[in-house]
């Protein structure tokens, strides 16, 4: 399956959900490959906070920030970590976490997540996530 490709930002490698035209045709991730298409899965859900994607009836689209990890008392590092992890193994074609580091500020209540990820073709997805 194709989707649209989105661009990142050329200095941080963070997503910035610039589309791409390519000699005025929109670029899909089926012209990168197949592994991108997978990455952008994962982006998209560790940027949707749960409950917010409006047709999701089941609430269980994205990462519950708000109702878990940016509460008023802090959960663990370990605690975040297993539901960051879950989140990303749970998106279709992604096999294994290689490496996650998450960096956060309890006052600004915002975290970076960095990842290194295998698809279950074998192929290394990479990305940094505000959220």
């Amino acid at each position: 399956m194709s989707d649209i490709y989105l661009g990142d930002s050329i200095e941080t490698g963070t997503p910035n959900s610039d589309i791409i035209l390519e000699n005025g045709d929109l670029k899909l991730t089926s012209d990168v490959s197949k592994a991108e298409g997978i990455r952008q899965d994962v982006i998209a859900t560790l940027s949707t906070f749960a409950g917010e994607y409006f047709l999701d009836d089941s609430q269980n689209y994205g990462v519950p920030y708000i109702q878990e990890i940016f509460r008023q008392k802090p959960i663990s590092y370990s605690k975040t970590q297993s539901i960051i992890s879950e989140a990303i193994l749970g998106v279709s074609g992604v096999a294994s976490i290689e490496q996650m580091q998450l960096e956060s500020s309890t006052t600004t209540r915002d975290m970076l997540i960095s990842f290194t990820a295998i698809t279950i073709d074998g192929q290394t997805i990479t990305a940094n996530v505000e959220v």
